[in-house]
C-alpha cells in the first residue's frame, strides 16, 4: 500500500473518510504473511481454533505494545500495522494514538480470520472523536477499546 497526503474533509464527512481509509488499510494489511506471522506470535494459542482467546490475546499485546500519543497538531497521522510491529519488535513498544491501535488490531485480528471492524465514537462530545474495534471472534461483536488500558 502506498502512503500518500490526501485533504480530509471537515466534520462528520471527514471522519466517514478517515474510517474507509482504515478499513482499506485493515483489509490490505490483514492479508499479508508478514503480519499472520506476527498475529500467530502475538495472539496464537496452542487450542485449535480458539478465536474468542486470539482476540483477548491480541488486544493485550497492543496494549502492551503501544503507548498512547496524540498526532501531531492539526494533522491525522496514521501509522502502518508493519511500522508498529517493526517498532514493537526493536524497542518494546511504539507510540499511536487511537487509529494506530485499533488498525493493529484489526489487522492482527483478520490475519487470523478474525472479522474486526473499525468504528468511530463519541467520547464525552457531541462529534466522533474515538476509534474502537469490533471483533466477532464467534460470530457476536465484541466492542474493544484498545486505548482503555486499566
Amino acid at each position: 500500500m502506498v502512503n500518500a497526503w490526501m485533504p480530509i474533509a471537515d466534520g462528520e464527512p471527514g471522519i466517514r473518510q478517515i474510517l474507509q481509509q482504515l478499513s482499506a488499510m485493515k483489509q490490505y494489511y490483514g492479508a499479508l504473511p508478514a503480519i499472520r506471522v506476527a498475529a500467530l506470535r502475538a495472539g496464537g494459542t496452542s487450542e485449535n481454533h480458539d478465536p474468542a482467546a486470539n482476540v483477548e490475546r491480541l488486544a493485550a499485546f497492543v496494549r502492551r505494545g503501544l503507548i498512547y500519543q496524540a498526532d501531531p497538531f492539526n494533522a491525522e497521522l496514521t501509522q502502518t500495522p508493519d511500522v508498529l510491529l517493526l517498532e514493537i519488535n526493536r524497542r518494546g513498544q511504539a507510540y499511536g494514538d487511537c487509529d494506530d491501535h485499533v488498525l493493529l488490531f484489526a489487522s492482527l485480528c483478520e490475519a487470523l480470520g478474525i472479522y474486526c471492524e473499525i468504528v468511530g465514537v463519541m467520547r464525552e462530545a457531541d462529534t466522533f472523536n474515538h476509534v474502537i474495534a469490533v471483533a466477532h471472534p464467534d460470530g457476536q461483536p465484541v466492542e474493544i477499546d484498545l486505548c482503555a488500558k486499566d
